[in-house]
């Protein structure tokens, strides 16, 4: 029997701007400014679902990490047209969220962070199609000493991704032409290091006051004495005022005014900004003697830099940092963020790979890589250098000196035992060099010899198999032997036999 007590709020927040219809329950990210209306229209091309994370061992932290993933979230997708957030916690901050969320409740019979709890990636596979999500975040907060270890999920809906993932090896010679051989490539289940840190550095973050009330906030952007809607104080900061974030709890920041006050604030009246920014190697920033100015000189160094204060200025954000003892200010559309949950760049780079963004998508990757460093999990890096070259065989332009077979190279000194990359490696060789047969077809056999009933490697064997005896003038117009693949296809090893 489900909880009264329970107030699960579901917001979709989308990137930018967006028309939405009366009667739905959604929020829109304009500029920056969180607005509630209704609901959020079914044309939004990719929405992501974060759901409340488990809090076992009652730190009091589990909604505080699911709010702080949707921030980071959004700010990474912030630039972004028809990409969503949806958020899954336990409190409501409007009626018609609360009604929607009633509604879920009653499809499930029961709490759905007990469906997650209780069953885990396929109870967050469950909630996420049910909220037309294409990706589904989750985790769990552990106390651990004073420390506090977030642990990430993310569980991919197949259906949807395949088809996006899916590897077309076209014919050269007629690119129009039914593809010569498909690969599916599929993510599952992903899990991420943990982040372990003090609340107050888990937390913290550079922020300033923002107002997200449609009413607008004469009284200063609303604060309170406590974590609740009553402890309303009757005046708060202007809009811009820097904030230091100490804790967190439920959907409040615990923040400390530029006096010294500390203050409890909604995660939405908080403008984010990312702990550090890089520089883009492809093109020049300027440093900035304030928001908005022209004045200012070049960055020289590529940093990371770590941002010390955000501020919006007509619209814009803005990232005060310090590089070469010198302070200033850099556009948000100018750097790149670092995001202190590493997820959220893996995540960001599924929406850049689903808005065909690819050279964004890898660089989104390479920055959870190198976020995550040693200490994750050697599938979820591997499955990312997967996504790299995915991402550098779909660029019209190739990034000098990277080559999509360079990718798989690194994730196969993690996972040699993974079929799907030798498919994968098999089908890029195809796709770039059609003459790199002999070699593509080792790749096969070495795939299905390593699991012969591998669905992704079998359906790739066979539909290349199914070309050579179909269409074998095609073939042979694009320099490939039919006969070769077809005398190799009959070495395959058969469906059902064992691994060798």
């Amino acid at each position: 029997m489900r909880s009264r007590w329970v107030h699960i709020v579901v917001v979709i927040l989308i990137a930018l701007s967006g028309s939405v219809t009366a009667g739905e329950g959604v929020c829109l990210n304009d500029a920056g400014r969180i607005s509630c209306v209704d609901r959020a229209l079914p044309h939004v091309a990719q929405k992501a679902v974060v759901l409340e994370f488990i809090d076992p061992s009652n730190t009091g932290y589990g909604e505080a990490a699911s709010r702080l993933m949707w921030r980071e979230t959004l700010t990474a997708i912030r630039n972004m047209r028809g990409r969503g957030v949806l958020l899954a916690t336990r409190s409501g901050d409007t009626a018609p969220q609360r009604e929607n969320w009633d509604e879920l409740l009653r499809e499930f019979g029961m709490d759905p962070v007990q469906i997650l709890q209780g069953s885990f990636h396929p109870g967050a596979l469950r909630l996420g199609k049910a909220l037309d999500g294409q990706m589904v975040a989750w985790g769990g907060v552990v106390k651990s000493d004073t420390r506090v270890a977030l642990h990430s999920f993310l569980s991919v809906i197949p259906e949807v991704w395949k088809p996006i993932l899916e590897i077309k090896v076209p014919l050269a010679s007629d690119p129009t032409a039914p593809a010569l051989a498909r690969l599916p490539v599929e993510i599952d289940r992903l899990a991420f290091a943990p982040v372990i840190a003090e609340p107050d550095v888990l937390f913290g973050s550079p922020v300033s006051a923002r107002c997200n009330l449609d009413a607008g906030c004469p009284n200063g952007v609303p604060i309170k004495s406590a974590p609740e809607e009553q402890a309303r104080l009757p005046t708060g900061p202007v809009e811009g005022t820097p904030l230091k974030i100490i804790g967190a709890r439920g959907k409040w920041l615990n923040v400390e005014l530029p006096a010294g006050e500390r203050v409890w604030m909604n995660f939405y009246h908080a403008e984010f900004g990312p702990i550090a920014v890089t520089i883009p190697p492809d093109r020049p920033v300027m440093l900035r003697n304030a928001p908005g100015t022209l004045q200012g000189g070049q960055l020289q160094t590529q940093g990371p830099h770590r941002v010390e204060s955000v501020r919006r200025t007509s619209g814009v954000l803005w990232y005060q940092i310090s590089s070469e003892h010198r302070s200033g200010w850099v556009k948000e559309d100018e750097v790149e963020p670092v995001h202190r949950l590493p997820a959220v760049h893996f995540l960001a780079g599924l929406y850049r790979y689903g808005a065909a963004q690819y050279p964004r998508a890898e660089r989104e990757f390479r920055a959870f890589l190198h976020g995550e460093t040693s200490r994750g999990d050697p599938v979820t890096h591997a499955m990312a250098l997967q996504l790299i070259a995915l991402s550098r065989l779909k660029q019209d332009v190739k990034p000098p000196g990277a080559s999509p077979e360079e990718a798989l190279s690194e994730a196969l000194k993690l996972t040699p035992f993974n079929p799907t990359l030798y498919s994968m490696r098999a089908a890029i060789r195809l796709t770039e060099e059609p003459k790199s047969l002999p070699a593509a077809l080792n790749d096969v056999t070495h795939a299905l010899s390593l699991y012969p009933d591998h669905p992704a490697a079998r359906a790739f064997a066979g539909s290349l198999a199914a070309s050579a005896e179909r269409r074998p003038q095609a073939l042979r117009a694009d320099g490939i032997d039919p006969t070769a693949i077809l005398e190799a296809a009959e070495a395959f090893p058969p469906p059902g036999s064992l691994p060798r």
